[in-house]
């Protein structure tokens, strides 16, 4: 009897004391989806006679033999004038070159294939078999150098991943009309930024005798053991890009499939371990080898659908306009604690001319720096906060920066990045925008919004401030006090928000800072933190948090007890009354049980 009256008593008096043993791991990024599905883009940035980019897009694929067709985005210009010349001839070349192209470079070719007599009677864009895996030309089309003049490309067999790969190559132009003569070359590279995957890498030990098939079976292999579809599972390597023996090969994971701090499916030699073998219960349900206990081959296990978004929250913030322009700007993003980045940004733009009801167009829209109170700044500068220096005053910037290279962007340039707009009244301009974060490390709330006049006008027409809508975000906002040190990173603010999750016992993604990076100084400091409310927060918790009383490490608040309005000094004093009823109630219970 006396245990369950104890039971009893400390079940009741646990109702006092907050719940924070689940903790989320969670990781999230700062980065944001461009594609709506699994991609890996690569680039090639051109520097010398023609300026310009080509951006490489590829879905992803099971079978390394079938690649599907490689999108290209063409966008580069003379580099000394604004003519535009046309038929020119570009490849893929077997190593990488200076942005001269100087010295000897051949096309690439794997499969041994040459620019015999008869070559173009067999290569041709309807039979790119018999082509040179990297002659773009004649698998697809010429292309055209000059001001303005973008090209859109659909290339077949011109792999981006797996073991011919062309990331690690070069690009080069030719001179116009079937000219021979190399003007310009770039290097490709993987963009892992809009690439929407992690890098892992896996020890193998490789032989004289290995071959692409063998490479291709060893990913297979690691699929398995891991059980990730192997669509998702994309080597990042070339067979010409590492040496016999053991060796790193690199593997993109897309999606939240986990290969652990310790991958299997490597080689034993080199000192990996194999994967741990299965349970009792699993042998039939997940056999290692693909067959079942009956000796019959059921193919390889289908791994478990990825889990529905449980939790969607949106963050929406507002400029509002009352000056030469009259209206709003609303920005809508929407954020998912299963998606390893942000999404794109929803820009709605309502405006029109005060005192009059005329249509104007063409109209740039950008993100400056801070704040406008009302007025516009000509010190106010477009937000970069990846670059010291303003790329959008460079020359050619135009051709890097595109809704289709938006990572080539900077980051307040909304136009560049999406369209241009029009005022007048009742004119509504919505569309999307990428890399333009409302929350984080490098969030645009807190800032201003310029509109520039039309016809393209670099003269600023009206701004305003850049202001979080709590209402529509539906979120509490926590100002958490910090002392901040002098060198302060990005990775001590991600720490922080990682903190209190696990505080919390909240997913990541359902805490958010508006404070941006570079707005906070040394010493003491209040960063303001959204607490989405589809959470079950606790009130002693979130008192907790905003007083000042977690560990928070090395930003522990020592010495800034004059910035915290209601420092925390034990258990909530809004729930002390409470506690003592639920004291007083657990002993009239546990007296009535010893009675009855």
């Amino acid at each position: 009897m006396c245990k369950i009256q104890l039971a009893v008593f400390l079940g009741i008096l646990g109702l006092c004391t907050p719940d924070c043993s689940r903790q989320t791991c969670d990781e999230d990024s700062n980065e944001f989806i461009q594609y709506r599905e699994d991609v890996v883009v690569a680039d090639a940035i051109f520097t010398g006679a023609y300026v310009g980019i080509a951006r490489m897009v590829q879905r992803v694929n099971a079978d390394e033999n079938g690649y599907p067709t490689t999108a290209i985005a063409v966008i580069v210009k003379h580099k000394e004038n604004d003519s535009i010349s046309t038929n020119h001839l570009w490849n893929v070349e077997h190593n990488l070159s200076p942005d001269n192209c100087s010295g000897e470079n051949r096309p690439y070719a794997p499969f041994g294939v040459t620019e015999s007599d008869n070559y173009t009677t067999f290569c041709s864009p309807s039979t790119p078999e018999y082509c040179m895996l990297g002659d773009i030309a004649s698998k697809s089309n010429l292309t055209s150098v000059g001001n303005d003049a973008a090209q859109w490309f659909t290339v077949p067999d011109l792999p981006l991943v797996g073991p011919l790969s062309v990331i690690g190559r070069s690009i080069s132009i030719r001179g116009a009309e079937r000219s021979n003569n190399r003007f310009a070359c770039g290097n490709i590279r993987l963009n892992i930024r809009m690439t929407d995957a992690r890098e892992v890498k896996i020890p193998v030990k490789l032989t004289e005798d290995t071959t692409v098939d063998g490479l291709s079976s060893i990913r297979s292999r690691i699929a398995r053991n891991h059980r990730i579809p192997l669509a998702r599972l994309q080597t990042a390597f070339r067979a010409t890009s590492f040496s016999k023996g053991c060796t790193q090969i690199s593997f993109l994971v897309f999606g939240k499939h986990d290969v652990g701090h310790k991958p299997s499916g490597g080689s034993k030699d080199c000192e990996n371990p194999p994967p741990p073998p299965p349970r009792d219960d699993e042998k039939l349900k997940h056999p290692p080898n693909g067959k079942h206990q009956d000796g019959m081959n059921k193919g390889p296990m289908e791994p478990k659908p990825p889990k529905e978004d449980k939790y969607q929250y949106t963050a929406v913030a507002d400029a509002i306009f009352d000056g030469a322009l009259q209206g709003i700007v609303r920005m809508e993003q929407r954020i998912s604690p299963h998606s390893a980045r942000q999404s794109l940004t929803q820009v709605t733009v309502r405006l029109q001319h005060s005192g009059n009801d005329s249509e104007t167009s063409n109209h740039f829209v950008r993100v400056e720096t801070n704040p406008a109170s009302g007025e516009c700044d000509s010190n106010n500068t477009i937000y970069s906060p990846f670059s010291n220096e303003n790329k959008s005053s460079q020359a050619n910037y135009s051709l890097y920066c595109t809704d289709a290279t938006p990572d080539h962007c900077v980051l307040g340039d909304i136009t560049s990045k999406s369209q241009a707009i029009s005022v007048g009244k009742d004119v509504a301009n919505i569309f999307s925008v990428p890399l333009l974060p409302l929350l984080g490390p490098s969030a645009v709330v807190g800032r201003s919004v310029a509109v520039y006049g039309a016809g393209g006008s670099s003269a600023k027409a009206a701004c305003a401030d850049l202001v979080l809508n709590k209402r529509a975000t539906r979120a509490k906002v926590v100002k958490v006090p910090v002392k901040i040190p002098s060198e302060f990173t990005h990775k001590m603010l991600q720490d922080l928000k990682l903190d209190i999750s696990r505080y919390m016992a909240v997913p990541p993604a359902a805490i958010h800072t508006t404070s941006a990076f570079d707005t906070l100084t040394e010493g003491c400091t209040l960063i303001e933190f959204l607490l989405f409310e589809k959470e079950n927060y606790r009130p002693e918790a979130v008192q907790r948090l905003a007083g000042g009383g977690f560990d928070l490490k090395t930003l522990t608040p020592k010495g800034c007890s004059s910035m915290i309005s209601k420092p925390y000094t034990g258990r909530a004093n809004l729930s002390k009354s409470n506690c003592l009823f639920t004291y007083l109630l657990s002993f009239l219970l546990v007296g009535i049980i010893c009675f009855w």
